[in-house]
């Protein structure tokens, strides 16, 4: 099937018009990761969570819980720390 002088305008304006979506999705995608920080634990045996028992006995202590943390400050667990105990 052969494409008109019209046709082809139109296919390449799509085409355009994806990529444009596309590097704004991806733009967009990675502005979020610099604004919001996640974690989630997905592991099989959820091996990276407390487990029920722990979070009832961190809810009868009656002094806030305090933690010690060892983190080098040239790596980034260093930095995240910094950020989260200022």
């Amino acid at each position: 099937m052969q494409l008109t002088a019209k046709q082809r305008r139109w296919v390449a304006v799509g085409r355009v018009v994806s990529a444009i979506l596309v590097l704004a999705i991806a733009a967009l995608a990675a502005w979020l990761t610099t604004q919001y920080r996640a974690e989630f634990d997905w592991t099989a045996s959820g091996r990276n969570s407390l487990s029920d028992a722990s979070r009832a006995v961190l809810k009868t202590l009656s002094e806030p819980t305090r933690f010690t943390i060892y983190a080098r400050e040239d790596r980034i667990e260093g930095r995240v720390v910094g950020e989260l105990t200022k």
